[in-house]
């Protein structure tokens, strides 16, 4: 059915259908952890207790509430008002305080201020040239810098050490994984 429906369907549908399904179904699966019917499993991190909402793993359930907001704005025809902007960002924010997850947050917050300053002011024009390079080179650029400070990581430095807190140890991880695999 999808395969027959793929060639009438536009990219902003298939963002409302992945849109509606993600955050849908976190969020039923979610309810059912809350009133018994679905096991809520829970960790402590960072001596706060992380809920996983009926799913296995505390980081699922706002990695789908982020990944369906993500659709979800894409596939707005309007430009969201002042007020929706509030709510998400209580929303993400009430969605890191109860799983925890940091970096969720933070990708959360990148992608709420880009929106507001690319689409809702259109601060900086996406069509412009100088746009469009810079989104063909962006992700190689961006991986290989992760790959040569992860590589050069150096913890005794203050700034790479809150660098390396903000993207919740990755990089001290991939240090060790550097070590270990040569």
């Amino acid at each position: 059915a999808f395969l027959v429906c793929s060639d009438k369907a536009s990219l902003k549908n298939i963002a409302k259908v992945v849109a509606a399904s993600l955050i849908f179904g976190t969020v039923i699966i979610g309810g059912l952890s809350q009133i018994g019917l679905i096991d809520d499993k829970l960790f402590n991190r960072f001596g706060r207790t992380a809920h996983s909402f009926g799913f296995r793993h505390y980081a699922f359930p706002a990695r789908q509430l982020l990944f369906g907001w993500c659709a979800y704005l894409y596939s707005k025809t309007k430009k969201a008002s002042w007020p929706e902007h509030i709510a998400y960002f209580i929303a993400g924010y009430l969605v890191y305080y109860f799983t925890t997850q940091r970096l969720t947050l933070v990708v959360f917050i990148l992608v709420w201020v880009l929106y507001i300053v690319f689409v809702k002011y259109e601060l900086i024009k996406i069509d412009t040239l100088f746009i469009k390079i810079c989104s063909v080179i962006a992700f190689p650029v961006c991986g290989i810098v992760s790959v040569v400070i992860t590589y050069l990581y150096d913890s005794s430095v203050s700034w790479v050490k809150q660098l390396d807190k903000l993207v919740n140890t990755r990089l001290s991880v991939g240090t060790i994984a550097f070590d270990r695999y040569d």
